[in-house]
């Protein structure tokens, strides 16, 4: 039988429950290794490239709203 205990230690109870990162550099090589990036890769990178990046690959680009081309608004109408 296994039971749980709650944690007693305030230091990590506020760190894993903010989660606010003091470390942001570190959290953008995380990004970008969980993007398949070398480290050597993502020091090419700048910040804005490497989230630039990282959207393309996760696909997170798609969900933007697309321009209505003449088709859509003849299907539209029709």
């Amino acid at each position: 039988m296994a039971f749980f205990v709650e944690d007693q230690n305030p230091s990590r109870q506020k760190r894993n429950s903010t989660h606010v990162s003091e470390r942001i550099d570190l959290e953008w090589i995380a990004v970008g290794k969980r993007a398949g990036l070398s480290l050597a890769e993502i020091n090419e990178f700048r910040i804005c490239d490497l989230a630039t990046y990282v959207d393309i690959y996760t696909g997170a680009d798609k969900e933007k709203p697309r321009l209505a081309t003449q088709g859509d608004i003849d299907d539209f109408y029709n």
